[in-house]
This record gives C-alpha cells, sequence and structure tokens, in this order.
C-alpha cells in the first residue's frame, strides 16, 4: 500500500478519491459540454480512481458500490445493476494478471482489495476484535451506555457509528441515531429519483461518508458525515417550505 503522509491515513486518502470521483462526475454533468471543463473534470475522476486502487482501502471500494446500487435502485434500473455485476465477473477471473501486473510496478494494494473476495475467515483487519469488546462492554449497561471514551488495545474508536453511539448514549442514543440515518436515506432515495444534480451530488456525498463512518474513525471526529447529513436533512425541510409557498400561491 502506498502511504498517504504522517497525517493522512489511507483510508482517508481512499475516501478522498472516491469524493474526486462523485466531484468529478457532478462536473461533468454540470459542464455544458464545455470540452476544457469536460477534460478536467474527468482528469479529476481518473484521479480519484486511481487515489482510491492504490490506498487499497476496501471501505472507499465498498462505498462506491453502495452508491452505483442505491442509484439504480432508486431509478428501477435493476437490469443495469445486474450487467454491472456481470461485467465484474471477468475482471475476478483475470484477478491473477491484474495482481501480476501491478505486483510488477510495485502496487500491491490491488491484493488487499482482491482478498476480500476471495478469501474466508475474518476480513475485518481486527474490526471484529474491537466490536466484540464494546458489545461486552456494552452487557453492563446496555440502556444507559458505557463512555464517550473507548478504549482496547491500541485502537480508541470503535470503527463503527452505530456501534460507538449506542456505546456511549445506550440503546436509545443507538436507535435515535439509527432513526435519523434512515430518515436520511429516504431523503437521498427521493433526491435520486428526481433531476436536481445539486442534490443528487449531496446525497452520493453523504452516503458515502456514512459508510465510512461504520468502516472507521469515530463518527465523532468525522466532520464531513455531519455536514452532509444536516444538508440531507435539509433538503426535507426545503420541500415542505416548496409546499407550502405553492399553496399558498394557489
Amino acid at each position: 500500500r502506498i502511504m498517504a503522509n504522517e497525517h493522512l491515513s489511507v483510508i482517508q486518502f481512499g475516501h478522498l478519491g472516491l469524493t474526486a470521483v462523485i466531484l468529478g462526475i457532478y462536473f461533468i454533468a454540470k459542464s455544458n459540454k464545455n470540452k476544457l471543463f469536460l477534460i478536467l473534470s474527468a482528469s479529476l475522476v481518473f484521479l480519484g480512481i486511481m487515489s482510491m486502487f492504490l490506498a487499497g482501502t476496501r471501505s472507499a471500494m465498498i462505498a462506491a458500490f453502495a452508491i452505483a446500487a442505491i442509484y439504480l435502485i432508486a431509478n428501477a434500473k435493476v437490469k443495469t445493476l445486474a450487467l454491472v455485476i456481470l461485467l465484474f465477473i471477468p475482471f475476478y477471473l483475470y484477478s491473477d494478471y491484474i495482481l501480476s501486473f501491478f505486483d510488477n510496478l510495485g502496487i500491491n494494494s490491488a491484493n488487499r482489495i482482491f482478498k476480500l473476495f476471495e478469501e474466508g475467515g475474518d476480513q475485518s483487519s481486527g474490526r471484529s476484535l474491537i466490536w466484540d469488546k464494546a458489545f461486552s462492554d456494552l452487557t453492563d449497561n446496555f440502556l444507559w451506555g458505557v463512555s464517550c471514551f473507548f478504549k482496547f488495545r491500541d485502537w480508541t474508536y470503535v470503527h463503527n457509528s452505530i456501534i460507538e453511539l449506542t456505546y456511549a448514549l445506550g440503546i436509545f442514543g443507538g436507535l435515535a441515531f439509527i432513526y435519523i440515518n434512515y430518515k436520511a436515506l429516504k431523503i437521498c432515495l427521493k433526491e435520486l429519483k428526481g433531476k436536481n444534480i445539486d442534490n443528487k451530488c449531496f446525497a452520493f456525498l453523504y452516503i458515502q461518508y456514512f459508510i465510512y463512518s461504520l468502516f472507521s474513525e469515530s463518527v465523532l471526529r468525522l466532520s464531513l458525515y455531519w455536514v452532509f447529513l444536516a444538508i440531507i436533512i435539509s433538503f426535507s425541510t426545503q420541500h415542505k417550505n416548496e409546499k407550502l409557498e405553492c399553496k399558498q400561491y394557489q
């Protein structure tokens, strides 16, 4: 794996790559056939894909697949989703050649990604141990939670936002967090069916960083997740205000 630098983890590096892909696609949709803008936007998409692949972080790959799947399902394009999955088959069948090519370049991040599909056993990179520890602590006080702080060996956060909120606030806090994100995902589905490209972009970014919060980082420090969640929730208020204005106009 190619490390980003001392201040940016490979998972952050990979997710910033996915954010670049989303923004690149957004800029392409907004380019109005401006050739220079199209080239720059396509370059941003390419840079983002390469960043994701070089980082070798699987959560960014899972987030990308989830975004594509949710978008296709929201627009009733199940056949397209099936086609995307079928296109992955030859990619998987020729994985040995692909891995060999990247190994020759001195890039071993591809192996990490393929192992997610090829090998059995625990592919959680130790996360299952952390989650087991968190659940073990929760049995002492599942109703009100344990603590806002988590410590297990060298890990200082739970690597899952839902478990982390439940760990800190108990079952009621965990259920409230799940409900808020359930409502946000419903708003995303509605926006993805619409024609507003700006809102679709924010829906993609919210989905990405929500999935990021399920696999890494403390939700308390993941500011981009909270920003995009607030924006998504604001869409609901915006639509209600628009309906009220329409009724008043009528």
